[in-house]
């Protein structure tokens, strides 16, 4: 059974452009909202490659780190310090979707640090900083 059902929000504040504004519209409940949340995740999908900036930046000492895969692959994040040493590697390999690691940097100088992500035929790299 669907049920529908009316949703206004109104505003009556004077001397604004918000004067006797309402908004309305039709919202819509079906017992199968679990089969069609499961489609519409399907439809949310990456449709390209991305790093995200870690956070929070700057950080002490925990930072998570997240990239969106639009297709499965095997990943790598590998952290590097300001002199281009490796100090922590992350590997993986997941689905289609949003990937995300917490690096832990308790035992690391505070400055600033480079994470470069791969995953298949994608790479990116940004800055993060650690502040103690």
């Amino acid at each position: 059974a669907v049920r529908s059902g009316l949703v206004g929000v109104g505003y009556n504040t004077s001397n604004s452009d918000f004067d006797n504004f309402c908004v309305s519209s039709t919202v819509a409940a079906s017992e199968g909202w679990q089969e069609m949340a499961e489609d519409q995740a399907e439809v949310n999908l990456p449709e390209g490659f991305a790093l995200a900036q870690n956070h929070p930046n700057p950080f002490n000492p925990l930072t998570t780190i997240e990239m969106r895969l639009p297709v499965a692959s095997d990943w790598t994040i590998t952290i590097y310090n300001i002199t281009g040493q490796k100090v922590e590697q992350f590997n993986g390999y997941n689905e289609a979707g949003l990937t995300s690691v917490v690096w832990d940097a308790g035992r690391h100088a505070s400055g600033v640090y480079f994470y470069k992500a791969q995953a298949g035929i994608y790479t990116a790299t940004k800055k993060m900083v650690l502040l103690k």
